[in-house]
């Protein structure tokens, strides 16, 4: 998160107001909401002092559960998995 936020700064600093990032911060936040909740609220407040400099617009990618399921392969708890898919579900609805 720390490097998105210098990243952003440094786009502001160049005049730079539209940027194309992939998950911007909201993929961060999802990410700490499932492995660290403590922090997610951290980010939640970052990214809504990054909305008062950004005017961001979002496109939302769809992908099917089993592509879902296939990327979805970095290391987490056992148990977790599931819990992961129906938290992008969640934000996906």
């Amino acid at each position: 998160m720390k490097r998105e936020l210098e990243r952003d700064d440094s786009f502001l600093s160049q005049g730079i107001k539209a940027a194309v990032v992939e998950t911007w911060h909201i993929g961060n936040i999802a990410y700490a909401e499932i492995r660290t909740p403590s922090v997610a609220n951290e980010y939640k407040a970052l990214l809504t002092k990054q909305l008062l400099k950004y005017n961001p617009l979002f496109f939302f990618l769809d992908i099917s559960e089993a592509t879902f399921r296939e990327r979805a392969n970095k290391p987490v708890p056992l148990g977790i998995e599931e819990d992961q898919f129906i938290f992008y579900q969640n934000i996906k609805n």
